[in-house]
């Protein structure tokens, strides 16, 4: 990867979130390239045309020249070109889940290595939820068992964590061993040590290595679909030793 020693930079990156800084500049976190994270001052463009303002929207992809200093982690704006705005232009739910991914990767911890493959499972994840016209939560349940495959956690959806075999169906996620319970091995003792699963939540945990060729024909209800994210962001919430929400999706579930 580039030095961040060397003081101008040109890379490509995708904005995590902006917040207004003074009356007329952004501070804007971006999962970048070749330097992972970083905070990114872009100086004076609240001033300028808001056509200009409009570039640093949440989830725009943009190449970035860049200048940093020595003397701070924070680098300067010196110029901008859009590649994809990629909330531009879409409905509300499916916003809701491209939001979330954003809101996802703010909340974990991760090196320069690991940002690159986030970076472009999030890209990979934005183009393809956008064409998604029924049951795209799956695809944000996709990203979030990526991601805990990339960090070396993967949760087991062939197998159950107890006794290692193929499951008819899970019971429950079991968080003590940090993966899925087969109704065979799951007990009443169990019962206030694990999130039990509904019928239609175990089948589509069973459902899910293969559920982007099935979006057309099944059916999530909000329960379910709250359930399974519950137990995926709890799965990575025990790795990061954090708890970990996302605000975004009540947008996805109120959504008609």
């Amino acid at each position: 990867m580039p030095s961040h020693r060397n003081r101008s930079h040109t890379t490509q990156g995708i904005i995590l979130m902006r917040k207004p800084w003074k009356e007329s500049s952004f501070i804007l976190d971006v999962l970048t390239v070749d330097f992972g994270r970083i905070t990114v001052l872009a100086q004076g463009v609240r001033r300028q045309k808001k056509a200009m303002e409009g570039m640093f929207e949440s989830l725009n992809e943009a190449e970035w020249v860049l200048h940093k200093s020595p003397e701070s982690e924070w680098f300067i704006l010196k110029d901008i070109t859009m590649v994809t705005p990629h909330l531009y232009d879409v409905n509300l739910p499916t916003s809701a889940l491209m939001q979330a991914a954003a809101e996802l990767l703010l909340k974990l911890l991760y090196d320069d290595m690991e940002a690159v493959q986030l970076y472009q499972l999030l890209k990979e994840y934005l183009a393809y939820v956008v064409k998604v016209q029924r049951n795209g939560i799956a695809v944000l349940w996709r990203f979030m068992l990526r991601i805990s495959l990339i960090f070396g956690f993967p949760l087991f959806l062939n197998r159950c964590v107890k006794c290692s075999k193929p499951p008819q169906a899970f019971g429950a996620y079991y968080p003590q061993l940090n993966g899925l319970i087969c109704t065979s091995c799951l007990h009443p003792a169990h019962r206030d040590v694990v999130i039990p699963l509904t019928p239609t939540a175990s089948d589509l945990f069973i459902k899910l290595p293969h559920i982007g060729s099935m979006l057309d024909d099944i059916t999530i209800s909000i329960p379910d679909g709250r359930l399974i994210t519950d137990v995926l962001l709890l799965h990575l919430s025990q790795h990061f030793n954090r708890a970990i929400t996302l605000k975004s999706l009540e947008l996805y579930f109120l959504a008609p």
